[in-house]
């Protein structure tokens, strides 16, 4: 008899299994209300929990804290990246992107590069 052999999921450009400490964090904070702009008591809760995250971001990254921007996807990364007013925030002079198999993420950061700007695929 063969022997049956579960399968291994390659598409991660679908999605990516999440680390479990993440899964975790990320069911813990789902559970509470709270939007970040907000003043009341669960919007600065969840503001406090999105600094948090700045800051451990900046110290991966060697950045300061200000200079890492959370977007919701590749669109509006490309976008905020290439926008004026995001550039003139001074100080931001690279971009690190993975586009690994995501071929319509490159034309938007084509401009970028005319600009005084690192990318980094």
């Amino acid at each position: 008899m063969a022997r049956r052999f579960d399968p291994i999921y390659l598409d991660y450009n679908a999605g990516a299994p999440l680390r479990p400490c993440a899964r975790d964090r990320m069911i813990e904070v789902l559970g509470d209300p709270g939007n970040a702009s907000s003043v009341h008591a669960h919007g600065r809760k969840a503001r406090g929990r999105v600094e948090d995250a700045r800051e451990q971001v900046a110290r991966l990254c060697g950045a300061r804290t200000r200079a890492v921007t959370f977007v919701s996807g590749g669109t509006e990364a490309n976008m905020t990246a290439l926008s004026p007013s995001w550039q003139d925030q001074g100080g931001h002079r690279s971009i690190s992107t993975n586009c690994s198999g995501v071929r319509w993420s490159i034309p938007p950061l084509s401009p970028a590069a005319a600009l005084p700007l690192q990318i980094r695929w």
